[in-house]
């Protein structure tokens, strides 16, 4: 079991605190007046009034106004009908110790495949649950987290696997295996067809006959950090995520690795 350090920068989030529901996905007006994160617990009523963020209802209000934000700038969250059926193929398999590692693809909308490592620990006779696992801005994308990339870099999808959850490694568009114009498939920016594709990896996770489909977190390292906050539709127990910069240079942050909750 790899050494485990707890990087500065750590927060731990309520899943779905900023997930895309179904009333946001329709084409966005201008929304709320612009505000800064020092407004994050305040929210703007019809008059235009800003209200502090004082009950579960008024976060309610403020949660949506951040996602018809969002939307502004990424463009609107496709429809359900841009699903297709998840068609999960295996290429490859290989044991590590007791885990076992796909590469896989999915189907996450028409004439679009998916490249993503799937590691599996041994059946312990029960459901268990599972982590989306998002991997840092690095060539090799989902090879990351799934323990082909530098050994100083975090490797938390085969870790967790180890620890007994099923986690799946996604290349982002055009990141490792995956080839990918989110232009020309409709969206308005790849950052929009990265949550689509994150979402379905959720459906597929929750698909799968050994995962609980109750338990479902997610992790991201630096890139990927940004991307645990945005597509998991409120489906995820747990959202994890670390921006603290790896600096090979210093000793004391080499082993810059997140740290999730057994």
């Amino acid at each position: 079991m790899r050494k485990r350090a707890v990087a500065a920068g750590h927060m731990l989030a309520l899943a779905g605190a900023l997930a895309l529901p179904a009333s946001a996905q329709a084409p966005v007006a201008a929304g709320p007046p612009s505000m800064t994160a020092a407004d994050l617990l305040t929210w703007v009523d019809a008059t235009g009034t800003r209200r502090p963020v004082a009950t579960p209802r008024d976060w309610e209000q403020r949660r949506r106004q951040i996602l018809e934000r969002m939307q502004l700038v990424m463009g609107p969250l496709p429809d359900a009908s841009r699903k297709v059926p998840l068609d999960l193929q295996t290429h490859e398999t290989a044991r590590l110790g007791k885990v076992t590692r796909m590469r896989v693809s999915f189907a996450a909308e028409p004439a679009d495949r998916v490249p993503a490592w799937l590691l599996v620990p041994p059946d312990p006779g029960h459901k268990l649950p599972a982590i989306l696992c998002l991997h840092q801005t690095t060539a090799i994308g989902k090879g990351g987290p799934a323990g082909l990339g530098d050994p100083e870099n975090p490797a938390y999808a085969l870790e967790l696997a180890e620890r007994g959850y099923v986690t799946l490694a996604p290349d982002y568009p055009n990141f490792g295996d995956y080839r990918c114009d989110p232009y020309r498939l409709g969206y308005a920016s790849a950052t929009m067809k990265g949550i689509w594709n994150h979402m379905r990896a959720v459906d597929l996770l929750q698909s799968l006959p050994g995962v609980d489909p109750s338990r479902i977190g997610c992790i991201g390292h630096s890139l990927g950090a940004h991307n645990t906050l945005r597509p998991l539709s409120g489906r995820t127990t747990t959202s994890h995520w670390n921006r603290t910069r790896c600096d090979k240079q210093r000793p004391e942050n080499k082993a810059c690795r997140p740290h999730f909750p057994c």
